[in-house]
């Protein structure tokens, strides 16, 4: 069964695969630069900084399309203006040094259809995923026709045809590409004139203009709402060089970040536009303090840690004061800016009481980068469905399955919170309320092919969790009472450093076939009073495993593993039957505790490996029944308690047992048996024990074996003792007994 079950566990490892989840791409173009045109290059770095520093973005995931093709800082004759916004040495911390860029191509037709290109057929993006584009640039608009311009790298050897780029042009390179959203900001002049192209036919689009059509863009000019210029608000010092920024940039920036793009002001505006101040016009009337966080939850939107785009468009469009005329409409189709953002594209909020909310409207499920911002409450017998996704629980929330047939399904996935604070358990009914947590009351669970990580699941009870694939855990405390736990045919189950699983009152997890768990380093198990049943179970380095109350385990493989540990708790049983296995490798552990007892019962194999250890307490007993095996090679058993006995091991009618050179110290009666198939003990020795080997009655026909035998009591018992039995008796050394043979 062990060779079986090692060779259908390495077959599987090599097919089964986690789910990576969704995956979060953005595209920035600008057109243009020039020493009186800083902006474009400021603005252009400073999008990618908040994407890759602060939205979670994968830098090889943000293609910056700029100007000729370099970063804009190796053109001046000296860098030193330019450190606040030069990637060496600013991130040089991150790994990035002199040479790197993040400019990949330089702005031209050719290249915006590349990236086009390598986002399709390299990077594969696919409609679970999400696509940001940012636009800076010169820009025009013709109102009679409708069609509006970007600017290119006007500079650089191209044709005529390759210094503007139109709408539908533009439209025709992006509308193709697969997304579960897309978002556009539009900083140039004119931008508005593209939003029909980019929108039309598309309800998975948020379009952000700076300005209508016939409009123009300006630069940031350091004006409040009220219209009030107020020296430095919206200009950015570093090292004592000013920086400027697009109108439209600056306010859009601040909106989904909760700050100004500031290093060090002399103004010591970094956290808010404009502290509180006198109304020029209005002597004694005081103007409050404007706050850029106050995004979050502006104009009744719930707050709840991340900024949608229609609480940035509501935020920014309040405080743009544009020298020129400059009205931003966004477009919406199908109004997803409520639920998106440039961080978690898709937001979950509490709505799941209304059958025709977004939460439900694919039958196949949610998909892509979600945030969780809001505590959810699954009602009875509806199902949420997360598929191929990257979803995070935020800080402070929960997923709640409270009342019965209520489901939830992840599958493809990472779900993954902020962590889960173990010390605020009390092991009652009030552990349900505690936060970052799934909690589940009579309800069901399906994982397909997906990690947890960092989320606790307290007192999950009379619930069915089942495993498809393969599943991994880290840092997740599960806490089951009353469950059952089902890893499916062809499925592995990894519990990994971090994760307590703990199984309590009844609880049953079995395997649907070829079915697997590994409990890997630092991963911790707890089985009380629970039953496993049809699982290869792989205790691996640094994990723990403790098997307390009475538990079995059932037609299951075991394999303890070098430098782990498989504890049986004090007055405990652990019943390995029904043609199990348990096997001890060198350098695995086994401890029983005070009055703990294993028995291997129904054709069960309980094997200990060279160097494999066994470390007993007080009353401590191994019990080898009918059809039972037990068997040792260069195992040591040692009583660790400073007083008393443990009772030792007991072959009982119909058991076989195999012992050779191993150790065995402290037992009341280090071996005995009685009527069985298989009694041999072979260079071992017995120390300290009150009575060494007791045999009474082998099974007719069968003979024991005991050779070169050394045997050291305590001037008390019986050294050797063999009743009505035949068999092979050679070279065994008896000392300090009471009676020697």
């Amino acid at each position: 069964m062990l060779k079986k079950l090692t060779l259908m566990f390495l077959l599987m490892t090599a097919l089964l695969r986690i789910a990576v989840g969704a995956e979060k791409y953005a595209v920035l173009l600008t057109g243009q630069c020039s020493e009186i045109q800083k902006s474009y290059w400021i603005d252009t770095f400073l999008m990618w900084e908040m994407l890759t520093q602060e939205k979670g973005y994968d830098p090889d995931n943000v293609f910056v399309i700029f100007y000729d093709g370099d970063d804009w800082y190796n053109y001046e004759d000296t860098k030193d203006e330019w450190q606040r916004y030069m990637l060496y040495p600013r991130y040089q911390d991150q790994g990035y040094v002199e040479t790197d860029r993040i400019v990949k191509y330089p702005a031209t037709k050719t290249s915006i259809s590349e990236v086009a290109r390598v986002l399709q057929d390299d990077r594969k993006i696919t409609e679970d995923d999400f696509l940001f584009v940012w636009t800076y640039d010169h820009g025009d608009g013709d109102i009679p026709t409708g069609v509006s311009t970007i600017s290119l790298n006007q500079i650089s050897p191209t044709t005529d045809d390759n210094i503007w780029i139109t709408d539908i042009e533009f439209a025709e390179i992006f509308n193709p590409i697969p997304a579960k959203k897309k978002v556009y900001w539009m900083a140039q002049c004119a931008s508005g004139g593209f939003g029909e192209d980019l929108t039309e036919g598309q309800n998975n689009v948020f379009f952000k203009p700076s300005c209508k059509i016939e409009e123009s863009a300006s630069i940031a000019n350091d004006r409040n709402w009220n219209w009030d210029y107020i020296e430095g608000s919206e200009l950015e010092w570093y090292n004592g060089k000013k920086y400027t920024h697009g109108e439209f940039n600056y306010h859009c920036y601040s909106s989904v970040t909760g700050h100004a793009p500031h290093e060090v002001s002399p103004f010591t505006y970094r956290d808010y536009y404009y502290l509180e101040y006198e109304d020029p016009n209005q002597s004694g009337v005081i103007i409050p303090s404007a706050y850029f966080a106050n995004a979050d939850g502006y104009k009744g939107y719930p707050v709840d840690q991340v900024v949608s785009m229609v609480e940035s468009h509501e935020w920014a469009d309040y405080h743009i004061r544009s020298d020129v005329s400059q009205i931003s409409i966004p477009t919406d189709n199908d109004n997803i800016g409520y639920h998106t953002s440039l961080e978690y594209p898709t937001i979950l909020l509490n709505e799941c009481d209304d059958p025709d909310s977004y939460l439900f409207a694919d039958a196949e499920g949610l998909s892509g980068v979600i945030g969780i911002t809001q505590t959810l409450y699954v009602q009875p017998e509806n199902e949420l469905k997360l598929i191929n996704s990257h979803t995070t629980l935020f800080e402070g929330r929960r997923v709640g399955l409270y009342l019965p047939l209520a489901k939830l399904s992840i599958s493809n996935s990472i779900f993954e919170g902020f962590g889960f604070d173990k010390s605020l358990l009390k092991g009652d009914d009030s552990d349900i309320l505690l936060l970052n947590t799934i909690y589940i009351n009579d309800g069901f669970l399906d994982i397909a092919n997906s990690a947890l990580k960092r989320i606790g699941m307290p007192r999950v009870r009379y619930s069915t969790i089942t495993t498809f694939g393969k599943v991994n855990t880290e840092d997740v405390y599960l806490s089951l009472l009353e469950c059952n736990i089902s890893v499916s045919d062809q499925s592995i189950l990894d519990i990994n450093s971090g994760t307590d699983f703990i199984l309590r009152d009844g609880c049953n997890i079995n395997g649907l076939g070829v079915s697997t768990v590994n409990i890997n380093t630092e991963g911790f198990v707890s089985i009380d009073n629970s039953c496993v049943t049809d699982l290869l179970l792989n205790l691996n380095s640094g994990s723990n495993t403790i098997f307390s109350g009475i538990s079995e385990i059932n037609n299951t493989a075991i394999f303890v593993n070098e430098e782990s540990e498989l504890v049986i708790g004090e007055n405990s049983e652990l019943h390995i039957q029904q043609l199990s296995d348990l096997n001890f490798q060198a350098g695995s552990i086994l401890r029983l505790h005070e009055n703990s007892k294993i028995f291997v019962e129904n054709g069960s194999h309980l094997v200990f490996d060279t160097g494999s250890i066994v470390e007993l307490s007080e009353g401590a007993e191994i019990i080898v029944g009918t059809k039972a095996y037990l068997t040792a090679n260069g195992t040591t058993f040692s009583y660790i308690d400073a007083s008393g006995k443990w009772l030792g091991i007991n072959g009982l009618s119909g058991s076989s047992i195999a012992l050779n050179n191993v150790n065995i110290t402290g037992a009341e009666t280090g071996v005995k048996g009685t009527g069985n198939y298989k009694f041999n003990i072979t260079n071992s020795t017995f120390t300290d024990c009150t009575n060494g080997i007791n045999l009474v009655a082998m099974q007719p026909g069968y003979h024991y074996l005991m050779e070169y035998n050394t045997l050291t009591g305590i001037e008390d018992g019986r050294g050797i003792s063999i009743t009505s039995s035949d068999g092979i008796f050679i070279k065994n050394t008896v000392n300090y007994f009471n009676i020697g043979v």
